[in-house]
């Protein structure tokens, strides 16, 4: 169960050069298994924080630091915009074209991702056979998943 009911986070890249700030509580935390997601995390999944209103992350220390890769080749086809650290390529958060009210923040780069356990997983068609499932919580697409 997601414990993420803290009214402000904040979160960086590895080197340090970009940080940013959160605020409200996620919609949700889930584990992305698409490939698009293991792809540009170069792991098993993709740990999110789903967060309404693009105003919810403020980037507070190395906007110019900022890259951003316009990534169409989606399951559904629409234009994810994924942003990263241009010094160390720490991916950091998602601003989806298809929902302009959605912000994806990559959990791992939080201060405090503990507080972020997923409750959901997305793509379950994709998870890899020896990767653990959430019970009661797979969807098979991010579109699918419940809101609060």
């Amino acid at each position: 169960m997601s414990t993420a009911t803290h009214s402000t986070q904040t979160g960086s890249c590895q080197c340090g050069a970009v940080s940013y700030n959160l605020t409200g509580t996620p919609l949700s935390s889930f584990l992305c298994h698409c490939t698009n997601c293991r792809k540009f995390t170069g792991s098993t999944y993709q740990a999110n924080a789903m967060y309404a209103g693009r105003d919810s992350l403020v980037v507070t220390k190395g906007k110019d630091n900022l890259s951003v890769c316009a990534y169409n080749n989606t399951t559904s086809g629409n234009t994810i915009r994924r942003h990263f650290c241009k010094t160390c390529g720490s991916p950091l958060f998602i601003y989806p074209d298809a929902n302009a009210g959605i912000v994806v923040v990559m959990s791992g780069g939080l201060d405090d991702p503990a507080a972020f356990a997923p409750t959901r997983e997305c793509f379950v068609k994709d998870r890899l056979a020896w990767v653990t499932p959430i019970e009661a919580a797979q969807f098979e697409t991010v579109q699918s998943l419940p809101r609060k």
